[in-house]
């Protein structure tokens, strides 16, 4: 217990002093609150840290006011540059004292203050204290100006005082002249005297007589001086009293005009302050009814933004709405249509109905073609269309793009060309989708507008700069031209270079406008060369972001140091050949002739550096490809030389008889880059028997086989679908690939069948009656969380516009496809989602 009792009261004592320090704290604001000055602690970025409240009462702002804004901030103008220096002294540790400037107040006016601090730059604080001097500076003003009235009377009064002195002098001038008249009378006077006197003195005998008249005479004389003195002394008298008299009068002029001037002053001051009122209250007047103009121009502006704002989104609305139906009611017969033509080219047909099947399926993908820029037309309009920024190859982008379009160009004998130059990398990032529309577009313009000849691709490509790359795609034909007129109107929306209605050449017009708009979104752009009747050049150039430097590099270095020979005509065909075994460091020559090519080949045995391969065309002028290989293969000294035929042709006997007559690898004309890599590294490595021909049909799995491992067949599916004719589509597609689906109608059915089956794979219609697919994947799904199993759902549906895939995938759905649905796209995705998890 003892040694308890030291500790409790050390507690005491300690919670004693923490309450003394809060009363010291409180006794330190109240006494600062006390104070009539403005006393305040700041750091050196003019920021108030603490302040008493003489502050608030003196300036009017808020605590939070004092504090968010820097007190230099609220200087006069024309004192911000004094208070200024005033700082950069403080902050160098200089005191301050007597610094006086106008510091603006709440309400707008400002109030003269008189400053004092004192710095403490270790801790960037300054003590500073601040009187209100405003109304000392006031009474300063009217003083000065009392004191500048004060001034001009005194003058005046100087004036009237000399004025006097003046008059005073004159009057003792005429006063000393009268004295000296008088004196002068009194000489004579006492002159007359002593004459009469001596005259007396003479006369002794009449002495009394002459004395008493001289006596009389003299005492007249003495008489009239004295008159006459007294006249002086009461004129000069006289004098000094006008001159008192003026003095006084001049004296009472000073100090009437004195008056005068303070009654002038204190009338203006008067004056002034009326002034100031009116001009405050006119002032405060304009302040309020502008105040109430601007909440009104703001009011109506609002008004008018949310207006126009609603109308806009009113307008957009409406318009998504339209492009969403529009897109589903035209792609749901375009489905059937489409799809049943494919269907149709599937059965027993003799060449007449297959041709007719043939025309009325491309119609129909011409037509879907024709829908489809419409509709990314007003995407672009609207600005809803988004790009996509992932990896892609340049090359696989050109390739595929003259893989889509060769069969058109061959159907009118034109060549098709595709050249990628080696400086263009093998990555880039953007979006391929948007570049493979612009060049099927420029590609496949060239096509149309060129009767005859050939139609080239050629990319090339800038050095990478912090790597980006400006990559120019250039598409050339020998094709009609342009005018110059015409050029002018290319790249408007529903413009075409030839406007009659008999105009040869058909379309919307809309997809030269729809690329330019691509490629000004991916920041590139896009022009044309052309002459009438001299064939036309489009390009565009777009920035991309380079990401293979050091994959461009290793594959240069694959073949480095073999050599090459290129056997047949320097054609259209040839010319890439050469530049691409030169980019991989291929020692590459050329021959014209079978017979020149195996002068080349024993020349260049019999010198110890002989060609590793020979890449040879299929025509030639004096022998065939097939005849030289094989009298190559029968020279025992070049019999080892690789052989890579090129050819045109595409079926499967021409690669037999290729790779019985000793070619290695076969490419198809006009060769592909990567086409041209593998089939050069199958030769090389001796894989005759994986030569392809690449893109060939034959090499392709046709319609009813089933690729890879996974197996489609008695899969139990279920297709939602209210329309006719597309169920009777969706059927025999599934039928062709093994599978017997069941069929229903609308959202409710296909909610009931899936809680009665197992069904391995849902084809869902967005738009259906009763309860539409987003409602019923929805239903299937809560009952999967129930159930703990989950079945692929993929949306089937002739909604395609921006947002119906998200749409689709956000109600729970797997996977999209867009209707038509070609029987291609729908094998690989039931593969897709068919396959075993791990081959996914």
């Amino acid at each position: 217990m003892t040694t308890a009792l030291p500790e409790k009261k050390r507690a005491a004592s300690a919670q004693q002093l923490n309450r003394l320090n809060e009363l010291s704290e409180q006794e330190r604001s109240r006494f600062l609150d006390l104070s009539l000055d403005m006393l305040a602690v700041a750091n050196f970025d003019g920021h108030l840290l603490r302040f008493n409240r003489t502050w608030q009462s003196t300036l009017g702002f808020t605590s939070d006011e004092l504090q968010r804004i820097p007190f230099i901030d609220r200087v006069h103008p024309d004192d911000l540059s004094r208070t200024k220096k005033a700082m950069l002294a403080l902050s160098s540790g200089q005191d301050l004292i007597g610094l006086e400037n106008r510091y603006f107040c709440q309400d707008k006016s400002y109030k003269w203050l008189l400053w004092t601090a004192i710095p403490f730059t270790n801790e960037n604080i300054m003590y500073l204290w601040a009187r209100d001097i405003t109304e000392i500076k006031r009474s300063e003003e009217v003083l000065a100006y009392a004191r500048d009235q004060a001034t001009e009377a005194s003058g005046l009064k100087a004036e009237a005082l000399a004025d006097a002195n003046d008059q005073a002098t004159e009057a003792s001038r005429v006063k000393a002249e009268a004295l000296a008249d008088a004196n002068d009378q009194a000489t004579e006077a006492s002159r007359v005297k002593a004459v009469a006197l001596a005259d007396a003195n003479d006369q002794a005998t009449d002495v009394s007589r002459v004395k008493a008249e001289a006596l009389a005479y003299a005492n007249d004389q003495a008489t009239e001086a004295s008159r006459v003195k007294a006249e002086a002394l009461a004129y000069a008298n006289d004098q000094a009293t006008e001159a008192s008299r003026v003095k006084a009068e001049a004296l009472a002029y000073a100090n009437d005009q004195a008056t005068e001037a303070s009654r002038v002053k204190a009338e203006a001051l008067a004056y002034a302050n009326d002034q100031a009122t009116e001009a405050s209250r006119v002032k405060a007047e304009a302040l309020a009814y502008a105040n109430d103009q601007a909440t009104e121009v703001a009011r109506m502006k609002a008004e008018a933004l949310a207006y126009a704002r609603d109308q806009a989104r009113e307008a957009s609305r409406i318009k998504s709405e339209f492009l969403a139906n529009m897109s589903h009611e035209i792609r749901t017969p375009m489905n059937g249509i489409i799809g049943m033509t494919e269907l149709l080219r599937g059965t027993e047909l003799n060449p007449e109905q297959r041709e007719y099947a043939r025309i009325v399926q491309e119609s129909g993908d011409a037509l879907l073609s024709i829908i489809n820029e419409i509709l990314d037309f007003s995407k672009l309009e609207a600005g809803k269309l988004d790009l996509e920024v992932v990896e892609f190859s340049p090359l696989s982008v050109v390739e595929s793009v003259t893989a889509l379009l060769g069969s058109r160009a061959k159907e009118k004998g034109l060549t098709l060309h595709a050249f990628v130059e080696s400086t263009v990398s093998r990555l880039f990032r953007g979006d391929p989708g948007r570049l493979r529309q612009i060049l099927i577009n420029l590609v496949g313009n060239a096509i149309k507008f060129t009767p005859q000849g050939s139609v080239t691709l050629r990319v090339t490509s800038d050095t990478p700069h912090d790597s980006f790359a400006n990559l120019r795609f250039e598409v050339s034909d020998t094709g009609i031209g342009l005018s110059a007129p015409q050029i002018q109107r290319l790249f408007q929306p529903f413009a075409q270079a030839d406007g009659s209605t008999t105009r040869k050449y058909g379309g919307t017009g809309l997809g030269l406008s729809i690329s330019k708009r691509l490629v000004d979104l991916m920041g590139g752009e896009i022009g044309v060369q052309a002459e009438e009747g001299s064939g036309s050049t489009f390009w565009c150039t777009l920035p991309l972001e380079c990401l293979s430097l050091e994959a461009d590099r290793e594959v240069r270095t694959i073949f480095h140091g073999l050599r090459g020979l290129v056997v047949g005509e320097d054609d259209a065909a040839g010319r890439p050949i050469h530049h691409y075994l030169s980019s991989w460091i291929v020692r590459c020559m050329s021959a014209s002739t079978g017979e020149e090519a195996i002068r080349l080949l024993r020349e260049a045995e019999q010198s110890k550096d002989p060609y590793h391969f020979a890449i040879v065309d299929l025509i030639m002028p004096d022998m065939d490809g097939l005849t030289l290989a094989r009298a190559i293969q029968a020279d025992p000294a070049i019999g080892d030389t690789k052989l890579i035929l090129t050819s045109p042709l595409q079926h499967n006997e021409d690669r037999e008889n290729a790779l019985n007559a000793g070619f290695a690898a076969c490419l198809l004309k006009p060769p592909k880059q990567s086409q041209l890599l593998d089939c050069l590294g199958t030769a090389l490595k001796g894989r005759a028997e994986d030569a392809t021909f690449a893109d060939s049909p034959s090499a392709r799995p046709s319609g009813n086989q089933n690729s890879g491992s996974t197996s489609l067949k008695d899969k139990l599916i279920l297709v939602a679908e209210d329309n006719a004719v597309n169920q009777l589509v969706a059927l025999a597609q599934l039928k062709r690939l093994g599978i017997q689906p069941h069929m229903a109608a609308n959202g409710i059915e296909a909610l009931n069948l899936a809680s009665k089956h197992a069904y391995a794979l849902i084809l869902m219609d967005c738009q259906m009656p009763d309860m539409d697919g987003l409602q019923a994947t929805r239903a299937i799904r809560e009952t999967e969380l129930r159930l703990k199993r989950h079945v692929p759902i993929i949306a089937m549906t002739a909604n395609a516009i921006d947002g119906d895939r998200e749409k689709c995938l956000d109600a729970g759905m797997d996977d999209y496809l867009s209707k038509p649905v070609k029987a291609e796209k729908l094998r690989e995705m039931l593969e897709r989602w068919l396959a075993e998890p791990a081959q996914r």
